[in-house]
């Protein structure tokens, strides 16, 4: 058997306290903030940034929402949606002070009667879409007082180059609005 001296024993025995007593303290020790670390330490832990990570699968769908509030009630004194034919496009808030639409096939002309009180010259319009257009007539004669003249047409392409498009009537829907 080996003989040790006492110096080599007890400098054996305190190192081996050291060493478990540094491992418990290290399992106790949480760095919780980045100031907690050296600088030196933390800047040796800098690195280039990674590629990015794969997207994870979707999650479910949320909870329904609770309804909204009404909005409030439209400004407009006059509104309508009329089809190709004439006839007037019913919604929830419109037609609202349309009397009714008269319109003579083939011409694309159409003439919108307004309530009392709302002066033609007031309307605007807009084209339901497609290369088409739509115009009202100040002062027409081809409708009854009260009512709006409205013009819907195409546009034509005389196919040869330089030559502009021509306007064609034609039978196009179209939206009123009084404001």
């Amino acid at each position: 058997m080996r003989k040790y001296s006492f110096v080599t024993v007890v400098a054996a025995t305190v190192g081996i306290l050291l060493v478990a007593g540094g491992a418990a303290a290290a399992g106790h020790f949480i760095i919780t903030n980045v100031h907690q670390i050296k600088p030196s330490v933390r800047a040796e832990l800098k690195g280039a940034r990674g590629p990015r990570g794969f997207t994870g699968p979707r999650g479910a769908q949320g909870l329904q929402g609770p309804q909204g509030v009404a909005g409030a009630a439209g400004s407009a004194r006059a509104v309508a949606v009329v089809n190709p034919d004439g006839s007037l496009l019913a919604g929830s808030s419109f037609p609202r002070n349309v009397t009714g639409v008269s319109h003579s096939p083939g011409t694309g002309t159409y003439c919108v009667g307004l309530s009392a009180g709302i002066d033609p010259s007031d309307a605007i319009v807009s084209s339901a879409g497609g290369p088409a257009g739509v115009y009202t007539v100040p002062g027409s004669t081809a409708c009854a007082s009260g009512q709006v003249e409205v013009d819907t047409f195409i546009l034509l392409d005389s196919g040869t180059p330089g030559v502009p498009v021509t306007p064609e009537p034609a039978e196009r829907g179209f939206a009123v609005l009084v404001p």
